[in-house]
């Protein structure tokens, strides 16, 4: 449905508005977009969006397809919905590079710098963060990391780098002030989950990792009766969170006093997936918060999530710095010392619903059923 909409979209900039234009092409050799069956397919995506004749600032989207994966085409789709609710001109260049490594970051900025690009938005993750900081000429750029959280890195860079991850360690230091004196940490192997582990630290916490990628969920509980009376910080995907839950449920030998997850489990698919009950004593950590009325809703017509999905969010926040070289975005993300500073709210769920957590009180609505 989403591509169906991108390509009106794109026909209505042609036909409607003698201005705007949309130009695809690749960057190593001329190639067409394909359109198969209402279907969008790019060929080692390296394209150019041009919303206006006369370009003023040309924007790098970087990125590499073999990190980032299916974001690869979500940021095209992203930039479309924004780029239909500008009326300045701007340019946008996409470069899908082969990796991360320093030649390849190297190369990809040579190239922007040879044709007079600026401005940047890099899907570059942490442990290559080191790569780009030794590139020469990185003082003539303004570049924003929409995945990195400054805090994430040891690296001293200049103000030229605005860094826009969300801070899940500030996340988990507050969660952890809501629970009681009997913490317990579940975890698994996948990369995020073990750097959220990671953050925790020293705070008088137990730590088990489950282990596999099929784990006997209900024998591990079964044998750790520590998670009694305990509060429990998941750091787990939605998937395993929703099926940890259910199992501890299924336990009769266990209270469990609360649950507390981050960012990963703000999500609808956390109501597919779980009972009501499995996820009542369930408390959220979320930063997204709302944005410009009109450009939500073309992307929800365009079917893209940037109101459970913090890179969409995120990629719309790097989008809109660059239009507007301001440090409020949208009135309430303020950009401190080279970082977006996200607020955090906690949440809990009822009926399908995610509405305000306020201890101690009565919570207030502010999602309707999904």
């Amino acid at each position: 449905m989403k591509y169906i909409i991108g390509i009106l979209l794109v026909v209505f900039m042609f036909t409607s508005c003698n201005k705007k234009e949309i130009v695809i092409y690749n960057a190593q050799h001329k190639q067409k977009l394909k359109i198969q069956k209402n279907k969008i397919e790019y060929d080692n995506l390296s394209d150019i969006i041009k919303t206006n004749n006369k370009v003023v600032n040309n924007i790098a989207i970087v990125y590499s397809s073999n990190k980032i994966g299916k974001y690869a085409i979500k940021i095209s789709d992203i930039v479309l919905a924004y780029s239909s609710n500008l009326n300045n001109n701007f340019e946008y260049s996409f470069f899908d590079i082969q990796d991360e490594s320093k030649e390849s970051i190297n190369k990809i900025f040579d190239k922007m710098y040879d044709n007079k690009i600026k401005h940047v938005i890099f899907y570059l993750t942490t442990p290559a963060l080191i790569n780009l900081s030794k590139y020469n000429k990185l003082d003539q750029f303004t570049i924003y990391l929409p995945l990195i959280n400054k805090n994430d890195s040891y690296l001293n860079l200049d103000d030229n780098i605005i860094f826009g991850g969300i801070d899940y360690k500030k996340q988990l230091n507050i969660l952890i002030k809501e629970a009681n004196s009997h913490i317990i940490e579940i975890y698994d192997n996948k990369y995020r989950n073990i750097k959220l582990h990671n953050m925790i630290g020293d705070n008088n916490i137990t730590s088990y990792k489950l282990n596999g990628k099929y784990p006997n969920y209900k024998k591990f509980i079964n044998e750790h009766e520590l998670l009694n009376e305990a509060s429990i910080i998941l750091n787990l995907s939605v998937v395993k969170s929703s099926i940890f839950l259910s199992q501890l449920r299924a336990s009769d030998d266990l209270n469990i006093s609360q649950v507390l997850t981050t960012q990963n489990n703000y999500t609808p698919l956390l109501f597919v997936l779980s009972q009501k009950e499995d996820i009542k004593n369930l408390i959220i950590a979320n930063s997204i918060k709302d944005i410009n009325t009109k450009l939500y809703n073309i992307n929800k017509l365009m079917s893209n999530d940037i109101k459970y999905d913090w890179v969409n969010y995120s990629t719309v926040l790097g989008l809109e710095y660059f239009k507007t070289n301001k440090k409020i975005l949208f009135e309430n993300i303020e950009i401190i010392d080279g970082q977006l500073n996200y607020p955090i709210d906690l949440f809990i769920t009822n009926n399908n619903s995610f509405i305000s957590y306020v201890k101690e009180q009565n919570a207030t609505i502010i999602q309707e059923n999904y």
